[in-house]
């Protein structure tokens, strides 16, 4: 296969998988007494184009996810769930944002879908009268809550959607994540989160998080990112507390992660 098709198996690609392999060799040699993480994605990328899509883009599609290496590093139900939703996700960018071509990469342990066009968001997905996008969502969703995270920007023209693997300490490099000081200063430019709906914000680790520390916290959201929707990582579950906050920042979700393969 790899001697047939020298425009999908590069000197690239090859050297990434071997690289993969040596990684995950290494660790079971040097703790076989530990059950291993899964391997990371491979950083790659691809293009599909109008006239791929019309033709078919199932096998660009599939090869991609293959050699990326996203069923050793998700599991054989993420992996599906996420292979079925980035088929909606690019067939709706052509079809409802009308789009030459759609790019999907993989850095840094994270999916991305690019194009540029029409704004077709996650409301606009489950607002359309089709039906396999909502589904595809749906049992995302369902199959992957609290390992994987479907995130959304749009900036102008230029449409993002990442796939967050929560599982790697990845997540607050997202396109829709924040970090968060001891004062509740944004340790990095607010400009990531432009055009964000909804934004993930990371809490540096206090040892007390207090009613008082929830109050400053959801002041400084409301000035800083006003009229989203707030994801929070490292509130503790007290449900007094979240409800508190809650009662401050009515549009927010707390994430707590519970990883399954």
């Amino acid at each position: 296969m790899i001697d047939d098709d020298e425009k999908r198996f590069t000197v690239e690609i090859l050297k990434k998988w071997k690289r993969s392999a040596e990684r995950i060799a290494e660790r079971e040699i040097g703790d076989t007494r530990r059950s291993l993480l899964p391997a990371l994605l491979i950083d790659h990328g691809t293009y599909i184009t109008r006239p791929e899509f019309e033709h078919g883009m199932e096998g660009i599609l599939k090869a991609f996810f293959d050699d990326c290496g996203a069923l050793a590093a998700w599991g054989q139900k993420r992996y599906n769930a996420t292979i079925l939703l980035a088929y909606e996700l690019t067939l709706n960018a052509f079809q409802h944002g009308s789009v030459d071509q759609v790019k999907i990469t993989t850095k840094q342990g994270c999916l991305h879908i690019f194009h540029a066009g029409e704004k077709f968001g996650p409301e606009d997905l489950l607002q359309v009268d089709g039906q396999g996008g909502q589904a595809a969502l749906r049992a995302f969703k369902d199959q992957c809550s609290g390992s994987l995270e479907l995130i959304y920007r749009a900036d102008g023209d230029s449409n993002e959607w990442a796939i967050i693997d929560f599982s790697r300490e990845l997540n607050h490099r997202h396109p829709c994540g924040v970090r968060l000081g001891r004062n509740f200063d944004a340790a990095e430019s607010m400009s990531r989160v432009r055009g964000c709906e909804e934004v993930h914000i990371y809490l540096e680790d206090r040892g007390i998080f207090s009613f008082s520390h929830a109050a400053a916290l959801a002041k400084k959201l409301v000035k800083l990112l006003p009229e989203r929707a707030y994801v929070l990582h490292g509130v503790d579950q007290n449900v007094h507390l979240r409800s508190f906050i809650a009662s401050h920042l009515p549009n927010v979700k707390f994430f707590d992660s519970t990883i399954s393969s």
